[in-house]
Parts: C-alpha cells; sequence; structure tokens
C-alpha cells in the first residue's frame, strides 16, 4: 500500500499498509498519516512501524496514530477509528501538492557540481553537469536540460515534476556522487564522480 504512488493525491493515509521500507523515498515529498491496531494480527504492527520510521529522514512531520485493543472484535478494523475521525479530514483539506521552490545559489557555489559522472551500474551511462553564469546544465544521451536548485546539493527541472539530481560529497567534503531521483517513473540511479 505505501509503495504505490499517484499523482491524483497529495497525500497518503494508508490504514494497516506495511510496505517495503526501502522505497521509503518514493513518498519524500508527499505527507503521510498512517493508522494501525496494535492488535493486528492480519498486517503485522512492525512494518508500519518500519516505513513510518523510513519516512522520518524525509517529512519528520508525517503522523502515525496506533489503535489500542480490538474494535469489535476485530483485531484488524484500524480504518472504522481513522474515518470516524474529524481531524483527518481537516488534515486531507489542508494538504497541498509539492511544488519545487527555486533558490539562488552564486555562481561560485554551483561550480563544485560541474564535471562528468558515470553510472554506477552501468560505465556507459555518463551524464555531464555544466555551469555558466548562475546557470547549470545537466547533459545525458537523452539530451540537455537546465537544473534549477531548491536546496543547497538539490535540484530539479521542473516545480511540478517530482525528478531531481542530488548531489552528495565523500567525507572530505568534494562532490563526488550525482543521484537522479524520478519518482513517479519509479528510478533512482546513482553517478560516481569521474575524475
Amino acid at each position: 500500500m505505501f509503495t504505490k504512488c499517484s499523482c491524483q493525491h497529495h497525500w497518503r493515509r494508508p490504514i494497516s499498509g506495511g510496505g517495503d521500507s526501502s522505497r521509503a523515498w518514493r513518498l519524500k515529498y508527499m505527507p503521510v498519516w498512517c493508522f494501525h491496531r496494535q492488535s493486528d494480527a492480519t498486517v503485522p504492527l512492525s512494518g508500519d512501524l518500519r516505513m513510518m520510521e523510513a519516512l522520518k529522514k524525509y517529512n519528520p512531520n508525517n503522523r502515525f496514530t496506533i489503535y489500542p485493543g480490538s474494535y469489535h472484535c476485530s483485531g484488524h478494523d484500524a480504518w472504522t477509528e481513522a474515518y470516524n475521525t474529524d481531524s483527518l479530514y481537516s488534515w486531507l483539506l489542508a494538504q497541498k501538492k509539492f511544488v519545487f521552490r527555486e533558490i539562488k545559489i552564486r555562481p561560485e557555489g554551483l561550480q563544485k557540481f560541474a564535471g562528468v559522472y558515470v553510472n554506477s551500474e552501468d560505465t556507459a551511462d555518463t551524464v555531464l553537469i555544466t555551469v555558466q553564469g548562475e546557470l547549470s546544465k545537466i547533459t545525458s544521451p537523452q539530451g540537455s536540460t537546465l537544473l534549477r536548485p531548491s536546496a543547497a546539493n538539490v535540484f530539479f527541472v521542473r516545480p511540478d515534476l517530482l525528478l531531481t539530481v542530488e548531489f552528495s560529497a565523500d567525507e572530505n567534503g568534494k562532490t563526488s556522487r550525482l543521484t537522479i531521483i524520478d519518482i513517479l517513473n519509479d528510478k533512482r540511479m546513482c553517478y560516481e564522480r569521474k575524475e
């Protein structure tokens, strides 16, 4: 339940869902309020606990409600209480679709990202990051596009497109890795900087 991600909604409210916590990155831009019954023997609580813990690094404001005991002799029914919670509907209506916001990075701050990066799994797949003034561009065999900064090391292509280029540094603080994250197409590609 947790790993299905759709453009239709700007939120998730899984109930006794569990999921693959290694794929929590797919929900990094989506608010989540999860519900589970503590006595659930059908879907173990541990699955939602793992998923919500994994989601914390992306959004510490996600919510998790665990109902005690059973409901009308059912240890699995968490949905009746969840849907009878008025604050759930207020929360749902308050959610907005995530949109990237561009920040300014000085040209000298962008320059540290420039270079050639090689895909960790396919060395024939390379990307080139170039910087010209306050503009940075990514070029691959598929073409070129401008990158817009949304954080010191995170760039996006379009404000409404959940596709990012994220840079990370080695232990010496030098930019060494680039990760392209395409949430809608379920892709996460890692590239190492070529020296």
